[in-house]
């Protein structure tokens, strides 16, 4: 989530035992915030195997909003061999957001988001880089042919092929869900070339 005034908002994570308290064996009081430098925001989080915490949103460190990722290590402390600092942005030249996570077979942190209109697909390194071995540059935008599209849930199968689900917005909007190979093309097998787009219903359909 966010937190602090709405000017210099940091993304923020709570975290809390099974009796529902904060845990304070997580940066001392359960909680964290987790500065960018501009009006931040998180949006979605995944757990990697050895329990670090991969939080993703968005960071308005460029002037117009970027794609924001940050490793929380099980303490509660930033993951200083993410990054150097624990924290990455992604400007791609637009507006963006990432939206949600998960985590890959191999270890790397699969991306859901949108810039400019577009579902965006990123693969990052533990590293704290792109994954040169998705795509080619770690990146792979898909515009679904509708004013504005976006990408707003994540999840990788048993055969290591990234799902990306959300929308395309025109007068209508629909469901849009496009399947990737870890190499970052589209899974031909799947849909209309990788991409199946349907409505549930009439009207305005978002897939969050």
């Amino acid at each position: 989530g966010s937190s602090g005034p709405l000017a210099t908002q940091d993304l923020s994570l709570v975290k809390l035992t099974a009796s529902g308290d904060p845990d304070q064996a997580f940066s001392g009081d359960g909680k964290l915030e987790v500065d960018f430098g501009g009006r931040d925001a998180g949006h979605g989080v995944a757990v990697t195997p050895d329990g670090r915490y991969v939080a993703v949103g968005v960071a308005d460190v460029s002037g117009a909003g970027d794609m924001a990722v940050a490793v929380v290590r099980s303490d509660g402390q930033l993951d200083t061999d993410f990054s150097t600092d624990g924290r990455m942005t992604l400007d791609l030249g637009d507006i963006e957001f990432a939206n949600a996570v998960a985590i890959t077979g191999d270890g790397a942190f699969a991306v859901a988001g949108e810039s400019g209109g577009d579902l965006v697909s990123a693969v990052v390194l533990p590293s704290g880089s792109l994954d040169p071995g998705f795509s080619g540059d770690g990146l792979a935008i898909h515009d679904a042919g509708s004013i504005s599209d976006g990408a707003y849930d994540i999840a990788v199968d048993t055969s290591g092929r990234i799902l990306i689900g959300g929308h395309g917005f025109d007068v209508t909007s629909d469901f849009v869900i496009l399947r990737y190979n870890r190499n970052g093309t589209l899974d031909a097998s799947f849909g209309d070339q990788g991409v199946t787009r349907f409505p549930i219903g009439d009207g305005i359909n978002f897939l969050r």
